[in-house]
């Protein structure tokens, strides 16, 4: 009997954690409060007076927010930030959103065509920001190189 009893209050435990993990969650008092941005101005500003790394590291954070990807076949017009936010963009729209960010930022800033197939045409382009380091952005990815003195 003393068994069963056992079993029966960690049943009952149990049940109460899991309730109470699942009212938690509902809650929503550990989700990260998700604020999509209005304007790159607004990213920009979120991301001012940081180094670099941090600096491109909030840019990220801040485009995936919204982020989607939509195949353009890299026609047309450079689309524009609520284009973007609504429509979502292929790799092209992507680089040249992060690269006016950069920009917004003070930073060098250019973005890079990738002619993967050899066929003369770029079919892949991320950005590039730097300030002596640089940091290369893929959509929602970023790799940073800090450069020291005398480093090509």
């Amino acid at each position: 009997m003393k068994r069963k009893g056992n079993k029966n209050i960690w049943i009952v435990l149990f049940i109460i954690l899991i309730g109470g993990l699942l009212f938690i969650n509902a809650s929503g008092l550990f989700d990260e409060k998700i604020k999509i941005p209005n304007s790159e101005k607004e990213i920009i500003d979120n991301c001012k007076n940081l180094d670099l790394e941090n600096s491109v590291d909030c840019l990220v954070k801040n485009v995936k927010k919204f982020y989607k990807y939509n195949y353009t076949n890299g026609i047309g017009d450079i689309l524009d930030f609520n284009e973007l936010k609504n429509n979502g963009g292929d790799c092209r729209d992507w680089a040249f959103l992060y690269e006016r960010l950069g920009k917004g930022l003070g930073l060098t800033s250019t973005s890079y065509g990738l002619d993967r197939n050899g066929n003369g045409k770029s079919d892949h382009r991320f950005a590039i920001i730097s300030n002596g380091s640089y940091c290369i952005i893929d959509q929602t990815t970023y790799w940073c190189k800090e450069l020291k003195n005398g480093e090509e």
